[in-house]
This record gives C-alpha cells, sequence and structure tokens, in this order.
C-alpha cells in the first residue's frame, strides 16, 4: 500500500466537498440492492447531499441485468458491473469512481436506520476522523436464532456492539465493513482494499478486508470513531443458521487471520488455548495423538488426519448439518467413553493417593485396574484412527 505523505495529510482536512457517496457493493442480490437504495434516498433531509454508487460483483446476469434496468430511473446514482466476483475488488472500484469527500460503504443486507446518512456526516464534521463506524443488530428471520448458537458467534454474522456512547477506538478495536465509511483521501493514499482478502463469489468466506484497512489507515495516525447513532440492521439468511455453516465461517476466519497478522500468536499462547479448549469439550485426549509420533507411518497419518479435517470445515457450509453430522455419531461416543475411563483413572490414583499408609498392598491391588482403562484408550484410540 501508498505511503501516506505529509501533503496527503494535508489534503484530508483541505478538501471542500462535503458530500457523501454510499457504495453498495452487492452480489446476486438485486432486490436486496435495490430495496437499499430506496431507502437511501428516503433518509429525509440529505437528498442533495448524497451520492450512490452501486458496485454489482453478480455471477448470475439475471440479478446484473434487473440492477441495469432499474436502477437506470434515478438521478444522482451510478452502477458498474465488475467481473470476476470479489468484494475487495468492487470496493475498490467505489473508491476509484467517488466524487465526494466521504464514501460510506453498507452492505446489500444492511438496513441503515433514519438518520443515518446525517449521522455519518455529523461525525465526521465534528471530528475529523479517517473512518467512521457503529452499531450492526442482527434481524432474524422466523422464530429468532438457534437454541444452539451462543452470543459469542454473533460477530460472525455481522452483529457488532461498542457502547452507546460515541467515542474514539483503540487500536485493538474495530468497525465492521458492513457499516463503515471514510474519508476518502485516506483509502486512496494506502491504495485501497486488499483484492486477497474479503468474500469472492459464493464459497470462500475469507473476510478482514476492512479490519487489515483500519489498522493500515492506522499506521499513519489517523483514528476511527465509533457512533452509535450510525446504527444499521443486518439481516440473518436462513441458509447462514446451519451448524455447518458455522463451521465453515469459523474456518475460513482462521485463514483471513493467518493473511492479515504481521506475527503469529506466540507457540505456548496457542497450544495453551488449544488445551484449555480440549479440556473444556473433554477432547484433550485427542491432542497428543494428533502431535506426538516418532514413527514414520502415524506422522503420515496424522498430516491426513489433519488436511482432511481442515478440508471438511473449509467447505462444510456446502453440506447440511444431517450429511456430516451422522457420520460422526459413533466416533462421538468413542471420545466421551475416552474421557469417562480418563475420569476412572483419575479417580482410581486420588483412591491411592488416600490410602498411602498401604502403599504397597494398595498398589498390588490397584495396579491392574489402573492400567486396564489406559489400555483400553490405547485400543479406542487405535481404532479411531484405523
Amino acid at each position: 500500500m501508498a505511503e501516506i505523505t505529509r501533503a496527503h495529510r494535508l489534503k484530508m482536512t483541505d478538501h471542500n466537498d462535503k458530500k457523501l457517496t454510499v457504495a453498495i457493493c452487492t452480489y446476486n442480490r438485486a432486490d436486496m440492492a435495490l430495496a437499499r437504495v430506496h431507502e437511501l434516498r428516503a433518509q429525509s433531509g440529505y437528498s442533495d447531499l448524497l451520492r450512490l454508487l452501486v458496485i454489482d460483483n453478480s455471477d448470475h446476469s439475471n440479478h446484473t441485468n434487473l440492477l441495469a434496468k432499474r436502477l437506470g430511473e434515478f438521478d444522482k446514482l451510478k452502477f458498474v458491473h465488475i467481473d470476476p466476483p470479489s468484494l475487495s475488488r468492487a470496493r475498490n472500484e467505489a473508491i476509484r469512481l467517488c466524487e465526494t469527500r466521504y464514501l460510506a460503504f453498507i452492505d446489500d443486507d444492511a438496513i441503515p436506520c433514519e438518520g443515518w446518512v446525517r449521522s455519518i456526516l455529523e461525525v465526521f464534521e465534528a471530528n475529523s476522523p479517517a473512518v467512521v463506524g457503529g452499531p450492526i443488530s442482527l434481524k432474524w428471520p422466523g422464530q429468532g436464532p438457534p437454541e444452539w448458537l451462543s452470543s459469542e458467534e454473533m460477530g460472525y454474522l455481522g452483529q457488532l456492539d461498542l457502547g452507546a456512547t460515541e467515542r474514539w477506538l483503540c487500536d485493538s478495536e474495530f468497525v465492521f465493513g458492513g457499516n463503515i465509511a471514510f474519508d476518502i483521501s485516506a483509502l486512496r493514499n494506502i491504495g485501497g482494499f486488499s483484492p486477497t482478502l474479503g468474500r469472492m463469489g459464493a464459497h470462500p468466506l475469507l473476510s478482514m478486508e476492512e479490519i487489515a484497512v483500519q489498522k493500515e489507515i492506522r499506521k499513519y495516525g489517523f483514528r476511527v470513531r465509533y457512533s452509535p447513532s450510525v446504527h444499521v440492521f443486518h439481516l440473518v439468511h436462513e441458509d447462514r443458521l446451519s451448524r455447518n455453516w458455522f463451521r465453515a465461517r469459523t474456518a475460513w476466519q482462521t485463514v483471513s487471520e493467518a493473511l492479515t497478522l504481521e506475527s503469529p500468536m506466540p507457540a505456548d499462547a496457542r497450544c495453551k488455548k488449544l488445551i484449555d479448549l480440549g479440556e473444556q469439550q473433554g477432547m484433550a485426549w485427542l491432542l497428543p495423538v494428533l502431535f506426538k509420533s516418532n514413527n514414520t507411518a502415524k506422522f503420515s497419518g496424522q498430516l491426513g488426519f489433519l488436511a482432511n479435517l481442515t478440508a471438511l470445515l473449509l467447505q462444510a457450509k456446502a453440506y447440511d448439518d444431517g450429511e456430516i453430522e451422522p457420520y460422526f455419531t459413533q466416533v462421538n461416543a468413542g471420545g466421551d467413553e475416552i474421557a469417562r475411563l480418563i475420569e476412572q483413572c483419575q479417580s482410581l490414583a486420588l483412591q491411592r493417593d488416600d490410602a498411602l499408609k498401604n502403599r504397597d498392598e494398595i498398589l498390588k491391588s490397584t495396579s491392574w485396574r489402573v492400567t486396564a482403562p489406559l489400555r483400553v484408550i490405547v485400543n479406542q484410540v487405535r481404532r479411531l484412527l484405523a
């Protein structure tokens, strides 16, 4: 990305054009993009200050054709189609076409609250940030979130809430790309969004492109402002309410983070986190099976297991939950049995410690009982890896 010079920094404050361009980058959702156009044009009192860009990167011509036909009736709006599909490329096209000082991005499935345009302009004019963002609330279909989904996973669906107070964000805090606005000069000075990140059609769930941009902008002393008045509602699609979608989303998030991290998490911290999670879920027994072996055949098997698990997770959203989960029912039962046996071994060890006065006798009577479950564990693991 290009270096921001002192002249470029002055450019951010010397620009005279106070108008806002809102870009809707859309993929195979013509009806939703059209709805966003109508909602934004209805924002009261700001029609003279608002310009709209609809950047279509659909790979189905019926969506592109419908947008081209329907959007031709609007003034102060520009429609562009790009190919191949890429959210970052669509956003960079919006940066290239923007003719106003400020450029906001809103997802085609995000509904702006009344006053959204006004709030963005007020935050920019009052504080001169490089980036402005706000909360994203979820709008659920049907009866709401499934019972198996915890609040910790809502961020994968786009939810963001950094509080009820307008404030500057610290370097570890970020606003999300579904509801974000920039001083256009800051975006142009860093070269825009990385084309290696962000959605690229229907299948890869790459993300983090807006996080990478905020990190880059901050390197040059610019700041990010959060305002609760810059508020949108994000529609939750029913095809995302499956466990496999979240498995895939989590796997791709890990890939995205690996592409954007300047340095990896220290090995001891990563391993400790993995052990802690394994112990919480009763799966810690699997870790030495996967990561400890001097045997050539076993090491090859470990690599094959990890490769196939990674591939399954990255592709999981292409399958229904019922297509995958039944295959592992018996394996899960084996894992539960091993966890039970480990607990039994621990209990026996405690009993042994409580009988120190009769150590020799106790050891003789319990040695076989203690080692028998361990032999069962070894046999279970061998069957799992067979």
